[in-house]
């Protein structure tokens, strides 16, 4: 088929295809459900077409969260040096008997003498 009047409901989703305001490794994710939704609008029409691009975009979304940083890890939290949760942690450091120790790994930024902090 070829380009066609785009209508309004297609134009509208093209919107959050866009792409440029975010950060390069996102954006080089975003970008191909970009072009491929923009692609599909020119050439194509009708409810299905619209069906297809809010799939598409559930697909973007769903791949621009997966290459997001993962949090940093609850930290360890340790009685009589065996790990507990924090609530068992909590209840225990009224006894002066918890210590909190958390497992840094080597994404950590390190001071002037090697160390985590």
């Amino acid at each position: 088929m070829t380009d066609r009047p785009m209508h309004p409901a297609t134009a509208e989703i093209l919107r959050f295809f866009e792409y440029k305001h975010l950060p390069p490794n996102l954006a080089d994710i975003s970008m191909p459900f970009h072009d491929l939704a923009h692609h599909l609008a020119h050439r194509l029409d009708g409810p299905e077409l619209t069906a297809g691009l809010r799939k598409l975009l559930e697909a973007k979304d769903c791949a621009v969260r997966a290459a997001l940083p993962k949090p940093a890890p609850e930290p360890q939290y340790v009685v009589d040096g065996q790990p507990v949760d924090r609530e068992s942690y909590e209840a225990w450091a009224d006894e002066g008997r918890a210590t909190a120790d958390v497992d840094y790994d080597e994404h950590d930024v390190d001071d002037e003498e090697g160390g985590p902090f």
